[in-house]
């Protein structure tokens, strides 16, 4: 993404002070818990896409930031009138819980 014609075309299609940049997110489900309720959450990332691959691959450059840490829930308290309701739903809305997250996180983007 750092290099191209097209990127340069894009940029020169724009007014004056403004630039185009990428962005790149990545998440990752984290366990904060071992003996005291298995608890978790996803963690994501952010970063540009102009930088070079090689330094976004190093650990410490700190090329990568935290942009938000979602829920995640087992849905205990959740009932269902099917058995596969049951194995499918709980899926489904964390599924949708994700999204949904996600979305409020990037509508000012």
């Amino acid at each position: 993404m750092n290099t191209g014609e097209l990127w340069n075309e894009l940029q020169m299609t724009m007014p004056d002070g403004t630039t185009i940049i990428s962005v790149i997110l990545a998440s990752d489900e984290t366990h904060l818990t071992n003996f005291s309720g298995n608890k978790s959450m996803h963690v994501v990332y952010i970063s540009i896409g102009n930088i070079p691959n090689c330094t976004q691959r190093q650990v410490n450059t700190g090329v990568w930031m935290v942009l938000a840490r979602l829920p995640t829930s087992k849905l205990p308290n959740t009932i269902f009138a099917t058995k596969s309701e049951m194995e499918c739903m709980p899926g489904i809305l964390k599924c949708q819980l994700f999204h949904r997250c996600m979305w409020i996180i990037l509508m000012p983007l």
